[in-house]
C-alpha cells in the first residue's frame, strides 16, 4: 500500500462532493448503463465479423483466418464477462466498506479503549485481505486484456498486409492505419503503467471518469486533484481519433466490391472500438481498487498510531454522512443489471 499525497484530503473532498451532486450521480448511472450496452453489443459484433471471415475463407483469397479469429472471439467474449465479474466484486467491496467498515471505524471514538482499537484493526485487516485478492484478479485481467489487444493488433496487421497485396491503390493509407493502431496499443500500455504508479483518487476524479464520460461536464479543473500529468490521457484520445480517421481514409481508398478489403474494414473498425471500450472499463476498475486500497491504508496507519486526525474517508463520513462509494455502488448496480440483458 502506498502513502497519500499531502493535498489528497482536499482532492478527496472535491471528488466526494462532485460524485454526490444529484445531477452528476445521475450522469454516472447513465454512463455505466451505456457502457454496459456497448460491451454487450461486442458479442454480436464478433459474430458478425466471423461470418465475413468464414465467407472469405470459402473464397480462398487468403490463408485461413477463421482459427485465429475464433480464438480472438473467445477472448473478447470472455472479456465482457470478466468486466462484469470485476464490477460485481468491486460493488460488493465498496458497498461493504461504506455500509459496514466506515460506520464501525467511527464507533465510540470519544471513549475508545485500546482493546476496541485492536478489534477495529483486526476487522479492517480481514476486509483488506479479501479486497486485495479481488484487486489482484483485476490486475491479472488487465494483463490478459493487453495480451488480447496484442493478438488483435497482429491479426489486424496481417489482414491489412493481405489487403495491400491485392490492391494497387490506397497503400499509404493502409500503412498509416497499421501504424496508428500500433501507436494506440502502445499508449494503452503506457496508460496502465502511469495509473498504477499514481494516486487512485486522482485518476478516479481527473481521468477515469473523463475517459468514460467524454463530456466537458465531467472534466472539472481542480488544482487539488492534479497529481497525475494528463498528457498520457490526452495522447490516448488524440491517437484514438487519428486511428479512427486513418481507418476511414483506408476505407475510402479501397474498392468497395473487394471482399478482403471489406472484411479488413470491418475488423479495423471493431479493433479500435473494442480496445478503447474495454480500456475505459479496466482503467475505471483499476483506479477504483487503488482508491479503496488507499483508504484502507490510511485507516490502518491511523489505528496503529496515536494520531487524533482521522483519515479523509472517515472524516467525510462522520462530518457529512456521505462517502465516495455510495454513488459508485449505485452506478455499478445499473451496470450489472444492464450487462445481464442480451444485446438487441
Amino acid at each position: 500500500m502506498f502513502p497519500v499525497a499531502d493535498r489528497s484530503r482536499s482532492c478527496y473532498s472535491t471528488t466526494l462532493k462532485f460524485l454526490n451532486e444529484p445531477l452528476n450521480a445521475t450522469d454516472l448511472c447513465d454512463t455505466f448503463k451505456k457502457l454496459a450496452h456497448r460491451q454487450t453489443a461486442v458479442v454480436p459484433a464478433l459474430a458478425n465479423v466471423m461470418e465475413q471471415i468464414v465467407a472469405l475463407d470459402l473464397q480462398r483469397v487468403a490463408p485461413p483466418m477463421q482459427p485465429t479469429w475464433s480464438r480472438l472471439q473467445t477472448e473478447f467474449t470472455q472479456m465482457h464477462a470478466v468486466c462484469r465479474n470485476n464490477a460485481g466484486y468491486l460493488h460488493g467491496r465498496f458497498n461493504m466498506f461504506s455500509a459496514m467498515i466506515l460506520p464501525y471505524m467511527a464507533k465510540n471514538l470519544t471513549n475508545e479503549t485500546p482493546h476496541m482499537r485492536r478489534e477495529k484493526a483486526q476487522v479492517l485487516k480481514s476486509f483488506v485481505e479479501i479486497s486485495l485478492s479481488h484487486a489482484a484478479y483485476t490486475a491479472s485481467c488487465v494483463e490478459t486484456f493487453l495480451d488480447s489487444v496484442g493478438g488483435l493488433t497482429s491479426f489486424h496487421h496481417d489482414i491489412v498486409q493481405l489487403s495491400s497485396q491485392r490492391m494497387s491503390t490506397g497503400h499509404q493509407e493502409r500503412l498509416n492505419l497499421c501504424s496508428k493502431f500500433q501507436q494506440h496499443v502502445a499508449v494503452t500500455k503506457e496508460l496502465y503503467h502511469d495509473v498504477r504508479q499514481s494516486n487512485g483518487i486522482v485518476v478516479l476524479f481527473n481521468n477515469a471518469f473523463a475517459l468514460i464520460f467524454r463530456t466537458s461536464k465531467v472534466k472539472i479543473d481542480s488544482s487539488d486533484c492534479k497529481y497525475l500529468e494528463p498528457e498520457i490521457f490526452e495522447r490516448f484520445d488524440i491517437i484514438y481519433s487519428e486511428a479512427v480517421h486513418a481507418n476511414y481514409a483506408a476505407q475510402v481508398s479501397q474498392r468497395q466490391t473487394d471482399a478482403l478489403a471489406g472484411t479488413r474494414a470491418a475488423i479495423s473498425s471493431f479493433a479500435f472500438d473494442v480496445s478503447a471500450l474495454f480500456n475505459h472499463a479496466m482503467i475505471f476498475l483499476t483506479s477504483a481498487w487503488l482508491v479503496l486500497e488507499n483508504d484502507c491504508s490510511q485507516l490502518a496507519n491511523w489505528l496503529q498510531s496515536d494520531d487524533t486526525d482521522v483519515p479523509a474517508c472517515l472524516e467525510m463520513y462522520m462530518n457529512h454522512g456521505r462517502t465516495l462509494y455510495g454513488p459508485i455502488v449505485t452506478a455499478l448496480e445499473t451496470y450489472l443489471a444492464e450487462c445481464s440483458h442480451p444485446s438487441g
